[in-house]
């Protein structure tokens, strides 16, 4: 397997049969069995992270353009959806390239940190921001969303791991 370009982001689907492979400008999906090239596209933006969605039939990626991109892995990688995703309360954040994205197991969240800013939460059935959540000081290693709970956790420059409470919309507690 070659991608024509650096890779940015890797994706793996739910059973492991398929990878999803991603730089600024070409996404390609493999077969894990044979290595073969199953798509290739050119995106329009740079994909910062991929997952796979509806029993692997869709494949997801957030962008550096704050864009949020679907594409039917049924109809030949058909683009299904592209929307930007924004503050509607009128903040420059999303004028900001992201630094971290990540969905939800669901794929009905959207979690994003750009630099100086604290996590910003969208849901992505309706494209809405949902607020920030954040602990001091707010330097961000990763973030990752638990796929059995409403829970985010981030990790932090100085070794700490936060557990987001989503139910509580926000709560940090320590790990």
């Amino acid at each position: 397997m070659t991608h024509p370009e650096s890779i940015k982001a890797l994706a793996f689907s739910s059973v492991g049969e398929l990878l999803a492979s991603s730089g600024p400008n070409h996404l390609q999906v493999w077969d894990t069995a044979d290595g073969s090239c199953l798509l290739a596209l050119q995106t329009r933006y740079e994909p910062l992270f991929l997952a796979f969605a509806n029993n692997d039939t869709i494949l997801l990626a957030a962008s550096r353009g704050n864009h949020a991109c679907s594409w039917d892995l049924r109809l030949d990688g058909t683009e299904r959806e592209t929307y930007l995703w924004y503050d509607s309360e009128g903040s420059t954040i999303s004028q900001n390239v992201p630094s971290i994205v990540v969905f939800n197991h669901e794929r009905t969240l959207l979690a994003a940190v750009y630099k100086g800013y604290p996590i910003s939460l969208w849901e992505t059935e309706d494209n809405s921001f949902l607020g920030y959540i954040h602990r001091d000081p707010s330097r961000f290693g990763d973030l990752i969303f638990n796929p059995k709970t409403d829970q985010l956790v981030a990790s932090y420059a100085d070794g700490e791991l936060c557990c987001f409470d989503l139910l509580a919309f926000g709560q940090c507690q320590g790990m």
